[in-house]
């Protein structure tokens, strides 16, 4: 898995990130470039609770709609995005902190999208590199 952004949100300072905001920005420029289709939107907790308490789920929607299902998630700490092998696009989502059992943790959400078509064509997310 390939990250698009030069640094994580969670390990940056002011001035880095500006750069990080800039460059996702750009990366959003570039899918709203790409054709609209429909996509698997596969959505799963990471953090250590909330991993445990709520399955993973799929969705399908347009890849358009792709900033409606980032919103729906806790976006509160901000997005890293990734590029897998397989031309997948994974956001993952960094949201407000908690207490589990004496210890502090962030609610942190992966979504993978798919595509899985548009007449038949395929679109390369390699474009976003």
């Amino acid at each position: 898995m390939k990250r698009l952004t030069t640094y994580s949100i969670m390990d940056i300072d002011e001035v880095k990130e500006e750069i990080h905001h800039k460059e996702v920005e750009k990366i959003f420029s570039k899918i709203y470039s790409l054709p609209n289709g429909d996509c698997r939107y596969e959505i799963k907790y990471i953090d250590k609770y909330h991993s445990k308490k709520i399955k993973p789920r799929y969705e399908y929607d347009e890849l358009y709609n792709f900033m409606e299902v980032l919103e729906a998630m806790d976006l509160k700490n901000g997005v890293d995005i990734f590029l897998e092998d397989d031309n997948n696009i994974v956001f993952k989502v960094y949201g407000q902190g908690y207490e589990y059992k004496g210890e502090y943790g962030l609610i942190m959400a992966q979504i993978r999208v798919s595509y899985v078509g548009r007449l038949s064509k395929e679109v390369d997310f390699r474009v976003l590199c």
